[in-house]
Protein backbone atom coordinates (compact mmCIF):
# COMPACT_ATOMS: atom_id res chain seq x y z
CA UNK A 1 0.00 0.00 0.00
CA UNK A 2 2.72 2.45 1.01
CA UNK A 3 4.81 1.34 -1.98
CA UNK A 4 2.05 2.79 -4.15
CA UNK A 5 2.24 6.12 -2.30
CA UNK A 6 -1.04 5.41 -0.55
CA UNK A 7 -0.56 6.44 3.07
CA UNK A 8 -2.66 4.56 5.67
CA UNK A 9 -4.79 6.73 7.95
CA UNK A 10 -6.53 6.00 11.26
CA UNK A 11 -9.44 4.30 9.52
CA UNK A 12 -7.04 1.98 7.67
CA UNK A 13 -5.21 1.05 10.85
CA UNK A 14 -8.50 0.51 12.70
CA UNK A 15 -9.50 -1.98 10.03
CA UNK A 16 -6.16 -3.75 10.52
CA UNK A 17 -6.74 -3.87 14.28
CA UNK A 18 -10.20 -5.35 13.71
CA UNK A 19 -8.77 -8.00 11.37
CA UNK A 20 -6.19 -9.05 13.97
CA UNK A 21 -8.86 -9.18 16.69
CA UNK A 22 -11.19 -11.33 14.59
CA UNK A 23 -8.29 -13.71 13.96
CA UNK A 24 -7.54 -13.89 17.69
CA UNK A 25 -4.19 -12.08 17.39
CA UNK A 26 -4.70 -9.66 20.25
CA UNK A 27 -1.06 -8.78 20.90
CA UNK A 28 -0.59 -8.06 17.20
CA UNK A 29 -3.65 -5.79 17.33
CA UNK A 30 -2.16 -3.92 20.29
CA UNK A 31 1.16 -3.58 18.45
CA UNK A 32 -0.63 -1.66 15.69
CA UNK A 33 -1.12 1.19 18.17
CA UNK A 34 2.66 1.60 18.48
CA UNK A 35 3.06 1.30 14.72
CA UNK A 36 0.54 4.09 14.22
CA UNK A 37 2.49 6.37 16.54
CA UNK A 38 5.73 5.65 14.68
CA UNK A 39 4.00 6.63 11.43
CA UNK A 40 2.59 9.83 12.86
CA UNK A 41 -0.99 8.55 12.87
CA UNK A 42 -2.89 9.22 16.09
CA UNK A 43 -4.88 6.24 17.42
CA UNK A 44 -8.45 7.17 18.29
CA UNK A 45 -11.01 5.84 20.76
CA UNK A 46 -12.11 3.16 18.29
CA UNK A 47 -8.55 1.85 18.02
CA UNK A 48 -8.08 1.53 21.77
CA UNK A 49 -11.59 0.27 22.49
CA UNK A 50 -11.26 -2.55 19.96
CA UNK A 51 -8.06 -3.77 21.63
CA UNK A 52 -9.41 -3.32 25.18
CA UNK A 53 -12.59 -5.21 24.34
CA UNK A 54 -10.60 -8.03 22.71
CA UNK A 55 -8.32 -8.45 25.72
CA UNK A 56 -11.31 -8.29 28.05
CA UNK A 57 -13.21 -11.01 26.22
CA UNK A 58 -10.04 -13.12 26.29
CA UNK A 59 -9.92 -12.75 30.11
CA UNK A 60 -6.68 -10.80 29.92
CA UNK A 61 -7.70 -7.84 32.06
CA UNK A 62 -4.12 -6.84 32.92
CA UNK A 63 -3.28 -6.12 29.29
CA UNK A 64 -6.66 -4.49 28.74
CA UNK A 65 -6.15 -2.13 31.68
CA UNK A 66 -2.62 -1.40 30.49
CA UNK A 67 -3.96 -0.31 27.09
CA UNK A 68 -6.68 1.71 28.84
CA UNK A 69 -4.04 3.49 30.92
CA UNK A 70 -1.90 4.10 27.85
CA UNK A 71 -4.91 5.55 26.07
CA UNK A 72 -5.48 8.14 28.79
CA UNK A 73 -1.78 8.94 29.21
CA UNK A 74 -1.51 9.78 25.51
CA UNK A 75 -4.48 12.12 25.71
CA UNK A 76 -7.06 10.03 23.88
CA UNK A 77 -10.41 10.57 25.58
CA UNK A 78 -12.24 7.28 26.28
CA UNK A 79 -15.72 7.04 24.79
CA UNK A 80 -18.75 5.53 26.49
CA UNK A 81 -18.02 2.36 24.48
CA UNK A 82 -14.50 2.28 25.93
CA UNK A 83 -15.76 2.58 29.48
CA UNK A 84 -18.47 -0.02 28.87
CA UNK A 85 -15.84 -2.44 27.54
CA UNK A 86 -13.74 -1.95 30.68
CA UNK A 87 -16.78 -2.32 32.95
CA UNK A 88 -17.91 -5.50 31.17
CA UNK A 89 -14.43 -6.95 31.57
CA UNK A 90 -14.27 -6.12 35.28
CA UNK A 91 -17.80 -7.43 35.67
CA UNK A 92 -16.76 -10.84 34.36
CA UNK A 93 -14.30 -10.98 37.26
CA UNK A 94 -16.90 -9.63 39.73
CA UNK A 95 -14.62 -6.69 40.55
CA UNK A 96 -17.47 -4.45 41.72
CA UNK A 97 -15.27 -2.05 43.72
CA UNK A 98 -13.08 -1.43 40.67
CA UNK A 99 -16.20 -0.92 38.59
CA UNK A 100 -17.38 1.81 40.97
CA UNK A 101 -13.99 3.52 40.55
CA UNK A 102 -14.25 3.33 36.76
CA UNK A 103 -17.77 4.77 36.92
CA UNK A 104 -16.48 7.69 39.00
CA UNK A 105 -13.61 8.22 36.55
CA UNK A 106 -16.12 8.13 33.71
CA UNK A 107 -18.22 10.90 35.22
CA UNK A 108 -15.19 13.01 36.17
CA UNK A 109 -13.94 12.82 32.58
CA UNK A 110 -17.24 14.24 31.34
CA UNK A 111 -18.35 11.03 29.63
CA UNK A 112 -22.03 10.42 30.52
CA UNK A 113 -22.92 6.77 31.27
CA UNK A 114 -25.56 5.21 29.03
CA UNK A 115 -28.15 2.52 29.74
CA UNK A 116 -25.65 -0.26 29.00
CA UNK A 117 -23.35 1.20 31.66
CA UNK A 118 -26.05 1.25 34.33
CA UNK A 119 -27.40 -2.23 33.56
CA UNK A 120 -23.89 -3.68 33.67
CA UNK A 121 -23.21 -2.03 37.03
CA UNK A 122 -26.51 -3.20 38.52
CA UNK A 123 -26.07 -6.78 37.31
CA UNK A 124 -22.55 -7.19 38.71
CA UNK A 125 -23.24 -5.48 42.04
CA UNK A 126 -26.33 -7.65 42.45
CA UNK A 127 -24.46 -10.80 41.51
CA UNK A 128 -22.00 -10.11 44.32
CA UNK A 129 -24.87 -9.50 46.75
CA UNK A 130 -23.76 -5.94 47.39
CA UNK A 131 -27.08 -4.23 48.06
CA UNK A 132 -25.40 -0.99 49.12
CA UNK A 133 -23.83 -0.67 45.67
CA UNK A 134 -27.06 -1.66 43.90
CA UNK A 135 -28.90 1.10 45.76
CA UNK A 136 -26.12 3.59 45.02
CA UNK A 137 -26.01 2.79 41.31
CA UNK A 138 -29.81 2.94 41.02
CA UNK A 139 -29.88 6.37 42.68
CA UNK A 140 -27.12 7.69 40.43
CA UNK A 141 -28.82 6.25 37.36
CA UNK A 142 -32.03 8.12 38.15
CA UNK A 143 -30.09 11.29 38.99
CA UNK A 144 -28.58 11.11 35.50
CA UNK A 145 -32.07 11.02 34.01
CA UNK A 146 -32.39 7.29 33.30
CA UNK A 147 -35.60 5.67 34.46
CA UNK A 148 -35.62 1.85 34.53
CA UNK A 149 -36.87 0.11 31.40
CA UNK A 150 -37.99 -3.50 31.17
CA UNK A 151 -34.49 -4.97 31.00
CA UNK A 152 -33.39 -2.76 33.89
CA UNK A 153 -36.31 -3.90 36.06
CA UNK A 154 -35.45 -7.53 35.31
CA UNK A 155 -31.84 -6.83 36.28
CA UNK A 156 -32.96 -5.13 39.50
CA UNK A 157 -35.31 -7.97 40.47
CA UNK A 158 -32.49 -10.44 39.97
CA UNK A 159 -29.98 -8.20 41.77
CA UNK A 160 -32.14 -7.66 44.86
CA UNK A 161 -33.00 -11.36 44.87
CA UNK A 162 -29.30 -12.20 45.08
CA UNK A 163 -28.95 -9.61 47.84
CA UNK A 164 -31.72 -11.37 49.78
CA UNK A 165 -33.98 -8.33 49.85
CA UNK A 166 -37.47 -9.66 49.12
CA UNK A 167 -38.95 -6.24 49.96
CA UNK A 168 -37.01 -4.60 47.12
CA UNK A 169 -37.77 -7.52 44.79
CA UNK A 170 -41.49 -6.95 45.35
CA UNK A 171 -41.03 -3.19 45.03
CA UNK A 172 -39.22 -3.47 41.68
CA UNK A 173 -41.81 -5.91 40.36
CA UNK A 174 -44.61 -3.55 41.40
CA UNK A 175 -42.89 -0.54 39.81
CA UNK A 176 -42.30 -2.55 36.64
CA UNK A 177 -46.00 -3.38 36.27
CA UNK A 178 -47.04 0.17 37.20
CA UNK A 179 -44.69 1.52 34.52
CA UNK A 180 -46.61 -0.53 31.96
CA UNK A 181 -44.08 -3.28 31.29
CA UNK A 182 -45.40 -6.82 30.88
CA UNK A 183 -43.43 -9.43 32.86
CA UNK A 184 -41.65 -11.98 30.67
CA UNK A 185 -39.91 -15.30 31.26
CA UNK A 186 -36.79 -13.43 32.45
CA UNK A 187 -38.89 -11.60 35.04
CA UNK A 188 -40.50 -14.78 36.34
CA UNK A 189 -37.17 -16.60 36.47
CA UNK A 190 -35.71 -13.76 38.54
CA UNK A 191 -38.72 -13.88 40.88
CA UNK A 192 -38.45 -17.66 41.23
CA UNK A 193 -34.75 -17.43 42.04
CA UNK A 194 -35.43 -14.78 44.68
CA UNK A 195 -38.16 -16.87 46.31
CA UNK A 196 -36.05 -20.02 46.18
CA UNK A 197 -33.18 -18.24 47.92
CA UNK A 198 -35.38 -17.54 50.93
CA UNK A 199 -36.99 -21.00 50.80
CA UNK A 200 -40.49 -19.76 49.99
CA UNK A 201 -41.47 -22.79 47.90
CA UNK A 202 -45.23 -22.17 48.16
CA UNK A 203 -44.88 -18.70 46.67
CA UNK A 204 -42.56 -20.08 43.99
CA UNK A 205 -45.11 -22.73 43.04
CA UNK A 206 -47.88 -20.12 42.88
CA UNK A 207 -45.94 -18.26 40.19
CA UNK A 208 -45.62 -21.34 38.01
CA UNK A 209 -48.99 -23.00 38.63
Amino acid sequence: MEDNNCVPDAITYNELVAVYVRAGFHDEAAAVIDRMASKGVVPNAITYTTVIDAYGKADNEDKALKVFGQMKELGCVPSVCTYNAVLAMLGKKSRSEDMIKILCDMKLSGCPPDRVTWNTMLAVCGEKGKQKYVNQVLREMKTCGFEPEKDTFNTLISAYGRCGSEVDVAKMYGEMVTAGFTPCITTYNALLNALARRGDWNAAESIIL
